[in-house]
Formats: structure tokens, C-alpha cells, sequence
């Protein structure tokens, strides 16, 4: 599946993870690539139920949390995009990039605060993208 999805043949990557998952239904990974390929296809829900699953059975696999992230923010869904976050960050509480990406969409959302407080939170737990944006925020929030 996943050298069709390198040469972008994503027809053929989805037909490969649909098989892989009907003999191995708990790899995390395969629902992930699938998911991946269906991003490219434009085929949203599908996308978000293959990350959601990938989710269940490997809570801590970060890219999953990335994914359906970029996925629901097509649709500007800011407070479920939050919920997901703050799952992961429950456990995995010094992973400053996942603190980074949750006030991002406190940022969208427009809670600046809230935006501001997870990027010092990363930037505290050494990310240094997290460092910069807290720079930005709070020339802002002051």
C-alpha cells in the first residue's frame, strides 16, 4: 500500500490497506495510510473515521492526532480538534509539539489566552516552533 501511495496511486494504496486490515484489523498504521490516501482523495469522512480508528487502537500514535487535526479543520471544527488534542496531551504530557498544535486551534478558535498558555507550554517543554509562537501571542495578548 504504501509504494502505491509514494507514487501517488491512491486508488490502489486505499484497495491495498483495506486488505491488509481485513487480515490485520488492529494495525494502527494501516488505517493511518489509508486515511492518508483518502486525504488525497478528497474523501474527508472516510479520512477522519480511518484516523479515529488508528487512534483507538495506538492512543499515543502522534501522526494520527496530526492528521485528523488537519482533517477537521477543513470543516473548522476548532473544539473537536481540541478534544483530540487534550487526549493526547493526557498521555503524553511533554510532547511540547502536541501543546503547540492544540493552541493552534485555540488560536483559530479565538481564545487567544488559551492559545498563548499552550505555547509557553511547549516552548517551556523545548519546542521551538512553540517558543516562537509564544513570542507572537504575547505581543498580542498584552
Amino acid at each position: 500500500g504504501y509504494e502505491q501511495y509514494k507514487v501517488k496511486k491512491y486508488d490502489q494504496a486505499v484497495g491495498l490497506y483495506t486488505y491488509a486490515i481485513q487480515f490485520y484489523p488492529d494495525n494502527a498504521e494501516a488505517y493511518y495510510w489509508r486515511g492518508q490516501a483518502y486525504c488525497y482523495q478528497r474523501e474527508l469522512q472516510s479520512a477522519y473515521d480511518d484516523f479515529k480508528q488508528s487512534i483507538s487502537l495506538n492512543p499515543r500514535y502522534f501522526h494520527s492526532y496530526l492528521s485528523i487535526d488537519w482533517v477537521l479543520a477543513q470543516s473548522k471544527q476548532w473544539d473537536t480538534i481540541i478534544v483530540y488534542w487534550t487526549k493526547y496531551i493526557k498521555l503524553e504530557p511533554k510532547d511540547g509539539r502536541a501543546y503547540r498544535e492544540r493552541g493552534g486551534a485555540h488560536y483559530q478558535k479565538g481564545d487567544l489566552k488559551a492559545a498563548l498558555a499552550d505555547a509557553k507550554r511547549a516552548a517551556d517543554l523545548g519546542d521551538e516552533e512553540g517558543r516562537k509562537q509564544y513570542e507572537r501571542l504575547n505581543n498580542v495578548v498584552k
